[in-house]
């Protein structure tokens, strides 16, 4: 029979005691308190047992992630600052395409351009992939609305705190609040 079983033989005529036990007295007092010293050495005996089994794996989980964490800290700084280079290069890339696709249209609709000439060069405009895939994996990226509060003392009093639960519904839902920044950013997906 293992110890955990022996202790809980043990113990459960005192914990029945406990749940029937009713203090009204000082000699009630003394029996509480005997029981509950019987009790703590229990616990005490048993955490004693649980620890000559979870404090060398403890220790073994300890030295490993002390063993891994430098290079895992290392990668990760690695993984982040790539992700900001690949999306910021992506969210100036496509600016830059956009930019260039409404000079064109601007120019069709002024009538400076004709549409079949319009159209051919939008077709030029080397505008950013949204997906590079390469044999060791992909990324993709869309665009994910966001915001950026800029005036505090022109937001609406429930959007002060500021709210951003509130202001990310808001506008989600399109309606713009002021002293709040709307622009979009590229997000990077990564599959492998």
């Amino acid at each position: 029979m293992t110890k955990e079983l022996t202790i809980k033989k043990e113990i459960s005529p005192i914990v029945n005691k406990v749940g029937l036990l009713v203090i009204k007295n000082s000699k009630d007092m003394s029996g509480a308190t005997a029981i509950l010293s019987q009790l703590n050495k229990f616990l005490d005996k048993l955490t004693e047992e649980k620890e000559k089994l979870t404090k060398p794996i403890n220790t073994a989980l300890k030295e490993i992630r002390t063993r891994y964490k430098p290079v895992e800290d290392e990668i990760s700084i690695a993984i982040s600052t790539l992700k900001i280079k690949m999306v910021d290069y992506q969210t100036e890339a496509k600016k830059q395409s956009d930019l260039e696709t409404t000079k064109i249209a601007d120019k069709m609709l002024s009538g400076k351009m004709k549409m079949e000439t319009a159209m051919k060069k939008m077709s030029e405009i080397d505008a950013p992939d949204s997906k590079v895939k390469t044999e060791d994996g992909s990324v993709s990226f869309r665009e994910v609305k966001k915001f950026e509060v800029m005036d505090m003392s022109m937001l609406p009093i429930e959007y002060i705190l500021p709210n951003e639960t509130l202001i990310r519904k808001a506008m989600l839902e399109g309606v713009e609040i002021p002293g709040v920044r709307y622009y979009q950013e590229q997000a990077i997906i990564n599959r492998r």
